[in-house]
């Protein structure tokens, strides 16, 4: 099955999820490895979700870096590997997530699980 009909099955939510992991969540690589427009990507993630692909990417890419903050323990790793050129802007989106910043939360996580 093409990535484009997985995009478009109903119970297919996880594939958009692991498929904008393996596109960095970028919304260009995304739409061409589906076959399909950034805009019908975008109109798609809409229908699909209820929300737009930003707010979509945001929120997934939240719940990626916790795990990635505790499967690898590192922060810099953890933004190469979610496509953030800054750690500022993982800091932030990470911030309005969780309302602590992803060196705190690791240290949390560290101190509860370590």
């Amino acid at each position: 099955m093409n990535l484009r009909c997985r995009l478009e099955a109903p119970d297919q939510a996880a594939c958009w999820t692991l498929l904008a992991r393996a596109c960095c969540f970028s919304p260009e690589v995304m739409a061409r490895a589906a076959g399909l427009s950034v805009v019908q990507l975008r109109r798609r993630c809409r229908e699909r979700f209820g929300e737009t692909f930003g707010e979509w990417c945001r929120r997934e890419r939240m719940v990626a870096a916790r795990q990635l903050l505790a499967e690898t323990e590192s922060v810099k790793l953890t933004l190469n590997r979610l496509g953030y050129e800054h750690r500022s802007q993982m800091s932030r989106d990470f911030w309005r997530a969780y309302e602590t910043t992803p060196t705190e939360w690791l240290r949390w996580f560290r101190g509860r699980w370590g």
